[in-house]
């Protein structure tokens, strides 16, 4: 469990940070997509967040077909996955 460090600004939920790569040769589905989501991180205040996000590769410089994702702690980045 990640909690607010003394002094900091907590966050009313927890955020997860993810990251996906996906394979553009290869068709998503369900079992393949959860393969390649790996779950980077949580934070649980203001200071946490912009520590973590100031050491991650800038969004715009990931290689094609890489995304980073951040959702409430507890629920992954599964909303694109058809079967």
């Amino acid at each position: 469990m990640v909690t607010p460090g003394a002094g900091e600004h907590p966050l009313q939920y927890n955020y997860t940070f993810w990251y996906s790569r996906r394979t553009p040769s290869r068709p998503a589905n369900t079992q393949s997509y959860e393969q390649n989501i790996r779950q980077m991180g949580t934070v649980a205040s203001v200071e946490q967040f912009w520590k973590f996000y100031s050491h991650l590769v800038r969004p715009g410089d990931l290689t094609g077909h890489s995304d980073f994702h951040l959702f409430k702690e507890g629920i992954k980045p599964m909303w694109e996955v058809r079967v």
